[in-house]
């Protein structure tokens, strides 16, 4: 009986355990089940790899132990058979490396005998609508990095990218499953924040935030001082500008912190 079966881009291999006093055993191949015909006759080990097959398609084995006496073979029961398919790899290690505006870092393992990768994604909004699967791109064989552009994809969602390798048989590729990796669409940072001193107050601006998937009521405003390790925490929820440390002090070294808030008080930059 069969006790295992794998593929790899060569072929299929079976392995059996090993009988005592038996000359051999007799492989039988079928494609479909129930006609089988033999396509091998091992006497030595217990494994055996069958290079004639496809990708992706369907073959049953079933094994047979022979014993010669006397000039006469005498043949075993074929016992139950096995199925198996040569199939290409699935990347392992597919992950986010990093993320910035616009842009997400993905990496994978390579396969060796990949002849190429594909990379698909689809999305999902902040309200929940779907955008099915599209193709990203087509990534050479012995790469095994991408960075993707997201800059199309609204805030607050979420892409799911799905990569998958091929190999070519006959001229055509053919494909392996697909790993896949999700990512939640930053939004985008509160930009251009500058500082002003007046009358001995620390002052901080920025650009209002425009976004299309969330309403802007206010802002949160962190002012650090690295010197000291204080922090003072304070809201503004009409201008972007705010006196953020009242106690300022133009000997400290401060850092500024503006985060964008909205109506449920949920701070979402």
């Amino acid at each position: 009986t069969i006790s295992s079966i794998s593929s790899d881009n060569t072929g299929i291999t079976i392995a059996w355990n090993g009988i005592a006093l038996v000359d051999g055993y007799i492989i039988y191949r079928s494609e479909d089940g129930v006609n089988y015909n033999e396509i091998a006759n091992v006497t030595n080990g217990n494994t055996y790899k069958d290079v004639n097959v496809k990708y992706n398609k369907t073959y049953y084995y079933m094994i047979k132990t022979y014993h010669v006496k006397n000039g006469t073979t005498y043949k075993s029961d074929g016992g139950n058979a096995i199925s198996g398919k040569k199939e290409v790899g699935t990347p392992t290690g597919f992950s986010v490396v990093s993320t910035d505006v616009g842009k997400v870092n993905l990496s994978w393992d390579n396969i060796s005998y990949a002849k190429g990768y594909t990379l698909y994604r689809s999305f999902t909004y902040a309200n929940g609508t779907k955008i099915t699967e599209q193709k990203v791109a087509d990534i050479a064989a012995g790469v095994n990095s991408y960075t993707a552009n997201v800059s199309d994809l609204e805030e607050g969602g979420t892409v799911i990218f799905y990569l998958k390798a091929y190999d070519i048989e006959n001229g055509i590729k053919v494909y392996g499953k697909n790993t896949s990796v999700s990512v939640f669409i930053k939004f985008k940072p509160v930009e251009n924040i500058r500082w002003y001193v007046n009358e001995g107050y620390l002052y901080a601006i920025w650009d209002e935030y425009e976004c299309n998937t969330m309403t802007v009521t206010g802002y949160s405003i962190w002012g650090y001082n690295v010197k000291t390790g204080g922090s003072i925490t304070s809201t503004r929820d009409t201008s972007a500008e705010k006196i953020i440390l009242p106690s300022y002090n133009p000997s400290n070294e401060y850092y500024i912190t503006v985060q964008a808030r909205n109506a449920m008080n949920t701070i979402f930059t």
